[in-house]
């Protein structure tokens, strides 16, 4: 099975709104202001890895998945989160830099 749709799959169930992305990119391939407000079904995600097996995997950050990040691009966004002492437990190293991953909170 393909690893990528696996993934998406084990977000849903974690209760986070995935919606696929342009592959190696950070565009998605539909719009994706309804999933602002509801998380996708697993039949729409394997639809959506069935017809494109290699997009990124995007989540949909705020209210509807309960989390919000900080994304720290390029040499400057990483001089600013230490700058600023930003620490998450949970973080996610990205082409650029880095993403910290927080609860939400309104």
């Amino acid at each position: 099975m393909n690893p990528l749709l696996n993934a998406a799959i084990q977000y849903e169930r974690l209760g986070l709104s995935v919606i696929p992305l342009k592959t190696q990119d950070k565009i998605p391939l539909l719009s994706w202001a309804e999933f602002q407000k509801r998380r996708a079904s697993e039949s729409e995600i394997r639809k959506w890895w069935s017809d494109c097996p290699y997009a990124n995997i995007g989540l949909v950050t705020g209210m509807v998945s309960g989390i919000a990040v900080v994304d720290l691009d390029g040499s400057l966004g990483i001089k600013y989160g230490v700058e600023h002492k930003l620490t998450s437990p949970m973080t996610s190293l990205t082409g650029r830099g880095r993403q910290l991953f927080y609860k939400y909170r309104e």
